[in-house]
């Protein structure tokens, strides 16, 4: 949940930053305005992070103690996703961001890369180690 609350408030983030870039002050019909730029950016940054947290507790679980061979391997997806959080508001915040954190993500090499390497450490997890 929290991944996608950063997510949406990211998107919301660059909208709202191209209007004030454009010297627009509200969006049409959506409530937002260029003022509330530094909340949503709160928001957001404290969502992603709220997000790696979850994630943690997770992988200190019972269920991930079951599910996974190897479940002490999630521990490397966290600074993977802390990284990648971080990365993207960043991005937001210099306005070099598509409207669309999704978008971005898909073309951005850096992102693609990170969720190869989260997508080796949760198999490398379910499988366990090669013995």
């Amino acid at each position: 949940m929290f991944i996608f609350l950063s997510l949406a408030l990211a998107k919301r983030y660059t909208e709202l930053d191209g209007l004030r870039r454009r010297g627009e002050l509200t969006a049409a019909g959506r409530g937002w305005h260029v003022d509330d730029l530094p909340l949503v950016q709160t928001l957001g940054t404290g969502a992603g992070l709220a997000a790696v947290l979850v994630l943690a507790l997770y992988i200190d679980s019972a269920p991930a103690r079951q599910l996974y061979a190897t479940p002490q391997v999630l521990w490397l997806v966290c600074p993977l996703l802390l990284y990648w959080i971080s990365r993207l508001w960043f991005k937001a915040h210099r306005g070099e961001m598509d409207d669309d954190p999704v978008v971005f993500a898909l073309r951005d090499r850096v992102s693609l890369g990170l969720g190869i390497g989260v997508a080796g450490i949760i198999l490398l997890a379910t499988l366990g180690f090669p013995r």
